[in-house]
C-alpha cells in the first residue's frame, strides 16, 4: 500500500522518542525504590563485577528484600558509565520501548502488509499502556519485546532465533514462566522442527531452572500469589467458625475459593473498567481517570475481532492474563498484564485497517482518537503528578543531594529508615563506592547516642528515634556538626521540632512537608 513504509516508520519512531524522552528526568517525579535498586545493582556490576551484596556476575541478583531477574540490570550496566541519575536508569526502557514498536510493526507487516504494520506501530507509539511503562525502569517491557520477536521469528520459520528470544524472556519478567510455554503451544510448533531449537533454549535456561530448584526464582511468586492471600484465608476461616457444619466445608474451602478468585482476576483483565475507563488503580502503572487503552479502541478492537484472520493472535490474547490471574490483584495489574498489549494492538490496527475506506466513519473515529490522545497528554503532563506523587516516593533526591553538598563539614549524618528504605537511596544519590559497601556488608547495629535505633556505614546512620518524640529526641541526639533527615510522618507528626535548626524542608509536589533536614 505504502511505497516507503520505512520512511513513515522512522517518523513514527521519532514521534515515539519525543513522547518518551521529554522530561524523562522529572516525569515520573522521582525514581522509585525499584528503579534505585536497578541503578545501584548496575553500578555495582560495572564497578566490581558483583551485585551490591557481593555475588559475582549473578544470574539472580539479590537485593535488600528479594532476588530479582537479571536482564534489566545487565542492560542498564553500560549506561552507568555516565553516572547514576534518572537518565542512566530510565533510558534503557526508552530504547526497549522503541524496539518493541519496531517489533510490533514487523509482526503487523507479517500478517497484513505495510499498512497494518504502520497502523500497529502508530497505536503502540501513542498507547497509554506502552508509554506508561516506557518512562521508568521496570521489567515489563522486555517481555513485550522478546515475546513479539519470538512469535515473529517463529512465523518466519527462524526457529533457533525464536527459541532463543523465548528463552531469554524468562530472565526478563516473572510472568514468562507461565505465559511463554502457553504462547509456544498456541503457535503449534512441529516437534521435528523444534528439537534443535528446544535443546539450545534449555541450555540457555539451565541457570534459570537451577534458580527454580533453589526457590530463588519462585520466592517472589510465593509472596504475591492468590494462594498466599491472607484476606481469602481469613474470610474462609471466619465463615467456618461462624457456621461449623459439613455444608459449610463443602462450599467454603480452598478448592472453591482459589479457582473463583483466579477466574475473577481473569475476567477483570477484559473488563471495560480496566481496559477503557479506569485502568490500573495503582498510579505508578497508569495515569488514572482513563483506561489502559483509548476509548476509541473499543470500536476498533471489536471490529478487529471480526476481520482478523489469524487465530493465533486471538489465542495469544486469551492466554495472556493467565499468569497475572494467579496473583493477588492480578485482574487489574497493568504490569503483569502487559503481555496482552501486542495482540490488542494488532486487533485494533486490523479494525482501523478495515474501516480505512469508510471515509465518514474513519474521519469521525480519527477525530475521536485525537481527542482521546489529547486528553491523555493533558492527564499525563498536567494532573498525574499531583494525583499520583505518593506512588513515586518523592523528596529523596533533593534531600540526598543537599546532604551530600554538606558532607565535607558534617561529622555524622542520621537518616530516617522507616518511611521508605533510605539506605538504597543513599547508595544511589551519594554514588557510594560499591566495593566499599560490599566490604562493610552485612551492616552492624549501632547506638551512637541514646534514643536512636539503627545501623551504620562509617559516619552514616540509618534508623529512627526510639521514643519518636521530636521535641526532646532530636535535641538530645544531635550534636554540633551533625545532621538528621527526619520523616515528618514517622518522627515529627504533629509535634514541633525544638532545640535544633531546620536546615531544609522537603515537600511533595502538592506542598505537603515530607522530610526535615535538621542540624545543630
Amino acid at each position: 500500500m505504502f511505497r516507503r513504509p520505512w520512511v513513515l516508520l522512522l517518523v513514527i519512531l521519532a514521534v515515539a522518542s519525543i513522547l518518551r524522552l521529554y522530561r524523562l528526568n522529572s516525569l515520573p517525579v522521582e525514581l522509585t525504590g525499584d528503579e534505585i535498586d536497578v541503578g545501584i545493582q548496575a553500578h555495582s556490576l560495572y564497578k566490581t563485577g558483583r551485585d551490591y551484596l557481593g555475588h559475582p556476575l549473578p544470574v539472580f541478583l539479590q537485593s535488600f528484600s528479594e532476588y530479582r531477574l537479571p536482564l534489566l540490570h545487565y542492560l542498564t550496566v553500560p549506561f552507568t558509565v555516565f553516572g547514576l541519575n534518572e537518565w542512566t536508569v530510565r533510558l534503557p526502557l526508552v530504547i526497549l520501548s522503541l524496539l518493541s514498536i519496531l517489533a510490533i510493526f514487523v509482526l503487523g507487516y507479517q500478517f497484513g502488509g505495510s499498512r497494518l504494520g504502520l497502523i500497529a506501530a502508530i497505536l503502540t507509539a501513542i498507547s497509554p499502556w506502552h508509554i506508561q511503562f516506557s518512562r521508568w525502569s521496570n521489567d515489563n517491557l522486555a517481555i513485550v519485546l522478546l515475546s513479539t520477536v519470538g512469535v515473529t521469528l517463529f512465523l518466519r520459520k527462524r526457529y533457533v532465533f525464536s527459541a532463543l528470544a523465548f528463552a531469554l524472556s524468562f530472565y526478563s519478567y516473572s510472568v514468562a514462566t507461565v505465559f511463554i510455554p502457553l504462547l509456544i503451544l498456541v503457535l503449534r510448533p512441529s516437534f521435528k522442527k523444534i528439537i534443535t531449537p528446544s535443546i539450545l533454549a534449555i541450555i540457555l535456561l539451565l541457570p534459570f531452572i537451577y534458580g527454580l530448584s533453589q526457590q530463588v526464582a519462585s520466592k517472589r511468586f510465593s509472596q504475591i500469589s492468590v494462594f498466599s492471600d491472607s484476606t481469602l484465608r481469613d474470610d474462609l476461616t471466619l465463615r467456618r467458625i461462624q457456621k461449623p457444619s459439613f455444608i459449610t466445608r463443602i462450599f467454603r474451602n480452598r478448592y472453591v475459593y482459589y479457582p473463583q478468585e483466579i477466574l475473577n482476576n481473569y475476567l477483570k483483565s477484559f473488563s471495560t473498567e480496566f481496559l477503557f475507563f479506569g485502568g490500573d488503580p495503582v498510579l505508578r502503572h497508569s495515569v488514572g481517570s482513563m483506561g489502559m487503552l483509548y476509548i476509541f479502541e473499543a470500536i476498533t478492537i471489536i471490529t478487529g475481532l471480526f476481520v482478523f484472520k489469524n487465530k493465533k493472535i486471538i489465542l495469544w490474547l486469551l492466554i495472556a492474563p493467565l499468569a497475572s490471574a494467579l496473583t493477588k490483584d492480578g485482574g487489574n495489574h497493568a504490569g503483569r498484564l502487559i503481555v496482552m498489549l501486542p495482540p490488542l494492538i494488532l486487533l485494533s490496527a486490523a479494525g482501523i485497517n478495515a474501516l480505512w475506506n469508510r471515509k465518514i466513519l474513519f474521519f469521525a473515529l480519527s477525530a475521536f482518537a485525537v481527542f482521546n490522545f489529547s486528553f491523555y497528554l493533558y492527564r499525563y503532563y498536567s494532573e498525574w503528578t499531583i494525583d499520583g506523587w505518593r506512588f513515586w516516593q518523592p523528596g529523596y533526591k533533593t534531600a540526598m543531594t543537599h546532604l551530600k553538598s554538606l558532607d565535607p563539614v558534617l561529622t555524622r549524618v542520621y537518616f530516617n529508615n522507616t518511611y521508605e528504605f533510605t539506605l538504597s537511596r543513599f547508595l544511589f544519590w551519594y554514588a557510594y563506592d560499591p566495593a566499599t559497601f560490599q566490604s562493610q556488608y552485612p551492616l552492624r547495629d549501632s547506638t551512637p547516642a541514646a534514643g536512636f535505633d539503627g545501623f551504620s556505614i562509617g559516619k552514616y546512620y540509618f534508623g529512627t528515634l526510639k521514643n519518636k518524640i521530636a521535641e526532646t529526641g532530636f535535641r538530645d541526639l544531635l550534636q554540633p556538626g551533625e545532621a538528621y533527615l527526619a520523616s515528618v510522618r514517622d518522627e515529627v507528626g504533629t509535634g514541633t521540632v525544638g532545640g535544633v535548626n531546620i536546615d531544609q524542608i522537603i515537600s511533595s509536589p502538592t506542598g505537603l512537608p515530607l522530610y526535615f533536614i535538621l542540624t545543630k
